[in-house]
């Protein structure tokens, strides 16, 4: 019995590498195992066109490559004042092609020499992690750090607990000023998660099935006490942002956005914990996007949730549009206004 089940484990495994060739034509994914981030995105990358499509059901074709530091875009204009995109999965825009995402089409705009560091469900002290590692190569003079409301959740330990998307877990977090993980590096799951894409997905699906249950991705009911765990994740938030603040070099400019305005609350906090810890809140980027959405157009991706071709046009444009207008662009960003790019 036991090596029927070893058998059976490994054959599906081969079916569905298998299968991940014929559809991306590599058997790499997207994601790989990190120690010390837990997963982070996969460093060159190779993959055929895929075919995607839109909230509305609609195709396009998708060309996603990665370089050595897992990132779509590295370095545009040399010589030219270095901006730094720090995010999650917004900043990667898995969903649409290279020169498709917002951080592309700023970069063509802005006159800046453009670096991007985005993941896939990435909180803020793995961002922070991650631009550790890469500050000395970048060494931006302007950071934009992009947010969105599940990163309250992403930076607590004792919110994400409570979560529905269960791999999400083995990530790393700040408790008490100590970066702790929930599993160790020889937890099983931990090891499933590393070694099994088949089994990375089953997880995955599980999660899609809790949160249809739920209603929600967090079990614990509005009230007194989840509101004390929000409390306290808006304060290991505000930990964390100094921390991104303070790995850069002093004359960094810094700057951020979230994705999330409509929740205003989460939004006020994110207010908030910006202008505590030097960051100047770029404001109506997500909320100015989604704002365009109707029956006939749509912004975002068959997930309903991350931005399509047209979306990332829209934020790297606005993006462009307001340092443009801040006078902080390092030549004149001829933005159409037509495009859709304005105040």
């Amino acid at each position: 019995m036991l090596m029927t089940a070893v058998v059976l484990i490994a054959g599906g495994e081969g079916v569905y590498r298998l299968l991940g060739y014929w559809k991306n034509g590599t058997f790499d994914g997207l994601r790989e195992y990190d120690p010390e981030l837990a997963w982070r995105s996969v460093r060159n990358y190779r993959g055929k066109d895929v075919e995607m499509r839109d909230k509305l059901g609609r195709p396009y074709a998708r060309t996603l490559t990665t370089d050595a530091h897992g990132s779509r875009l590295w370095g545009t204009r040399p010589g030219a004042p270095r901006l730094l995109f720090l995010g999650d999965s917004f900043t990667e825009a898995i969903e649409v092609s290279d020169d498709k995402t917002y951080g592309a089409v700023f970069s063509r705009l802005s006159g800046f020499d453009v670096y991007v560091l985005g993941t896939g469900a990435y909180g803020s002290l793995q961002e922070a992690m991650m631009l550790k590692r890469e500050v000395a190569e970048v060494r931006p003079d302007v950071l934009v750090l992009q947010f969105t409301r599940n990163d309250f959740t992403n930076n607590s330990l004792a919110l994400e607990r409570q979560t529905v998307v269960l791999q999400q877990m083995i990530r790393p977090y700040l408790v008490g000023g100590e970066v702790v993980y929930r599993f160790s590096e020889a937890h099983p799951y931990r090891l499933a998660l590393r070694y099994s894409r088949l089994f990375a997905r089953l997880d995955v699906m599980v999660g899609l099935a809790l949160f249809r249950y739920y209603g929600d991705y967090n079990r614990t009911p509005p009230g007194p006490p989840f509101a004390e765990l929000e409390r306290q994740a808006v304060e290991v938030s505000e930990q964390l942002l100094r921390m991104i603040a303070a790995t850069v070099s002093p004359g960094t400019r810094l700057y951020a956005f979230n994705r999330e305005e409509s929740h205003q609350e989460t939004n006020r906090a994110f207010e908030k914990i910006c202008g505590k810890t030097g960051f100047r809140t770029i404001r109506d980027i997500g909320a100015y996007v989604d704002a365009l959405e109707s029956r006939t157009v749509t912004t975002l991706a068959e997930d309903g949730i991350h931005f399509n071709e047209l979306g990332n046009r829209l934020v790297g444009e606005r993006l462009a549009r307001y340092f443009h207008d801040q006078g902080a662009a390092p030549a004149v960003a001829q933005v159409s206004r037509a495009s859709g790019a304005t105040r």
